[in-house]
């Protein structure tokens, strides 16, 4: 099964599963997706950060 997330959704995602009342079989299922939500979402936040930055030294060399 392939599921598809906007990167800014991930968040909301996670919360969301986080709090839906599941037993048994689905409450493990979940736990396990969210953790592989985690893992892409800490991913996509090191990237967004790692793209601040270059974009702040651009902005930096370019200034007056």
């Amino acid at each position: 099964m392939q599921v598809k997330i906007k990167h800014a959704k991930l968040g909301q995602v996670i919360d969301l599963l986080f709090n839906l009342s599941l037993k048994g079989k689905q409450s493990r299922h979940r736990t396990k997706f969210i953790q592989k939500l985690s893992e892409r979402y800490k991913e996509v936040e090191e990237q967004r950060i790692e793209l601040a930055k270059e974009f702040a030294k651009k902005m930096k060399m370019t200034s007056p």
